[in-house]
């Protein structure tokens, strides 16, 4: 998962930039390109499942949905830390479908 645009542009620090999925092209012995790497972060316990916000480490922007929306195939992004009543566009579940799979 990567943040997408021309890095030389740097198109890869905007808010609204898309996230995208790329097939790795080449063996990463030691760490990926900074726009490769999240940080998974804590936020909060409701009803027992715990949320977390995934940010960038190049950006430090946030992965976001687009205004909140919940339908398939909808394009995810990247936002700067949205307020309180709004962050639920920046929490995410993650939870393991089969053995190492998340």
């Amino acid at each position: 998962m990567e943040v997408a645009g021309d890095i030389l542009f740097n198109k890869k620090y905007k808010d609204n930039s898309t996230i995208v999925q790329q097939k790795l092209t080449r063996n990463y012995e030691y760490q990926p390109d900074k726009w490769l790497r999240w940080y998974f972060i804590y936020k909060k316990t409701k009803n027992g499942i715990k949320y977390f916000q995934i940010r960038n480490t190049m950006s430090g922007k946030y992965l976001d949905v687009p205004e909140g929306a919940s339908k398939d195939g909808l394009q995810i992004q990247q936002l700067a830390e949205t307020s309180e009543s709004l962050e639920d566009h920046q929490l995410w579940q993650i939870y393991e479908q089969t053995k190492g799979k998340y």
